[in-house]
């Protein structure tokens, strides 16, 4: 994997973006130079950007260009999986951009106006490389325009001549509608746990290994990138990681390290009864024998040779056939899922749940009161773990405890937030006392 980088550091408000080994992406920036200097000249006649936004611009194109070509696994029309490393940013055609709009927003939880504005620069970079006659497979559908009504008594301008009643805006057809319709809180992206358990078993039913993974991320919030890095033994990042049988029972978690999307880094506390669950519904009844398929008729296979795989690597995540389990075919898993049972529930609807129940369930055992009071002390709480710094994030928990309290169906949520199991009271405890030693250690 290439990951294209920025170079800021010479003195052009324009950045440079390269690979490291491998040289200048030079239609990237030449792209980025017109748009900076002749935007007049670019097609549609754009109007002119300042250094702050064509660096904003260039960030959110390599973004979208990493992806591409290494975050992402594709299928093709049929269904089938396309071959890593078979898609860069020339024969990627509009359908295969539609699924990196899905993963953004179904399991990686994007809004959909912060996909808009990822979309809309590389839809210029698209728009100048056809005026450039470079050939490219990206053909994107129309934006159109839609009208609102403006609020008179709210505007005012509204008893002068340059007012107008109502005004235009572009409408992005990759993005539906109803993503971008604003939520302050999660509830709709909240699973009861009567859900959860019908969930784990319809995921049970197509592979266990997919209902594993989700309890996995519904119990350490991780998005479906970051619980595909979970190793079954040390490797680079994790030089100390330990099995289950191999953690102290008195510390009772260990640190993940990860890469996060785009591919910065972050770490995240696995709780020693998820090692629990992993060890023994995954590792003790079907890895062994995923393994041998692994290695035995896997890896002779020509994707896994397209992809440099080995009987040297190792995958936590196997499925039935000895195949390391991939971010399509675990979305494909949800998508079936949800089918059957009748509720939609996508793979990021376990990081909103997991995240919730704990905030819920740590308001309880240090008796504190779940609301904006306190938003302070909860961001500090939860940021360390679902690695994010904006406090709005945090609000959006808190609104989301608060509106399901009112609601009256919170008892029917929050019954356990790291245990299958109906009786898990002591477990309060441990996870209080176990995140409250890893607090301390992170701050120390």
């Amino acid at each position: 994997m290439s990951y294209l980088q920025l170079n800021c550091l010479t003195g052009n408000p324009v950045p440079i973006p390269y690979y490291p080994g491998s040289g200048v992406n030079m239609h990237l920036l030449q792209f980025l130079t017109k748009r900076f200097y002749h935007p007049t000249a670019m097609p549609g006649r754009l109007k002119k950007v300042g250094g702050k936004r064509i660096y904003d611009m260039a960030q959110n194109i390599k973004f979208m260009l990493n992806c591409i070509e290494n975050e992402v696994l594709f299928v093709d029309e049929n269904g089938d999986l396309l071959e890593a490393g078979s898609i860069n940013y020339l024969n990627i055609n509009y359908y295969q951009l539609k699924q990196i709009v899905n993963l953004l927003h179904n399991d990686w939880g994007w809004k959909g106006q912060s996909i808009k504005n990822y979309i809309a620069p590389l839809r210029e970079f698209y728009d100048y490389l056809r005026s450039e006659g470079v050939i490219h497979n990206m053909f994107f559908e129309g934006k159109y325009k839609a009208t609102v009504s403006k609020d008179r008594d709210g505007d005012f301008l509204s008893h002068t001549k340059q007012f107008s009643s109502h005004y235009e805006y572009d409408i992005e057809p990759l993005i539906p509608k109803e993503w971008c319709e604003y939520s302050d809180d999660y509830r709709g992206k909240v699973v009861s746990m009567s859900q959860f358990k019908k969930l784990y078993s319809e995921l049970d039913n197509q592979d266990p290994v997919y209902a594993v993974m989700a309890a996995t991320m519904l119990q350490t919030f991780l998005r479906i990138g970051g619980v595909m890095q979970i190793p079954v033994k040390s490797n680079r990042l994790n030089p100390n990681w330990k099995r289950f049988g191999q953690m102290d029972s008195t510390i009772g978690f260990q640190e993940l390290r990860y890469k996060n999307k785009g591919g910065s880094s972050a770490t995240c506390l696995i709780h020693i009864e998820t090692m629990k669950l992993i060890h023994e519904k995954f590792i003790i009844p079907h890895r062994s024998k995923r393994q041998e398929l692994y290695e035995r008729c896997y890896c002779k296979s020509k994707h896994a040779k397209k992809l440099y795989r080995n009987e040297q690597d190792s995958f936590l995540w196997l499925n039935k056939t000895g195949k390391p389990v991939s971010v399509p075919e675990l979305q494909e898993a949800f998508n079936k899922a949800s089918k059957a049972l009748g509720f939609h529930v996508t793979s990021h609807f376990m990081r909103h749940t997991g995240a919730t129940q704990l905030l819920h369930r740590w308001g309880k055992v240090n008796d504190t009161y779940i609301c904006e009071t306190h938003k302070t002390t909860i961001h500090s709480f939860l940021k360390r773990q679902l690695g994010h710094k904006d406090l709005e994030t945090t609000m959006h928990y808190i609104r989301t405890i608060e509106r399901l309290t009112g609601e009256q169906v919170y008892i029917e949520f929050f019954p356990s937030s790291l245990s299958l199991d109906d009786n898990d009271t002591d477990l309060i405890h441990d996870v209080k006392s176990a995140y409250n030693r890893a607090m301390e250690l992170h701050l120390g």
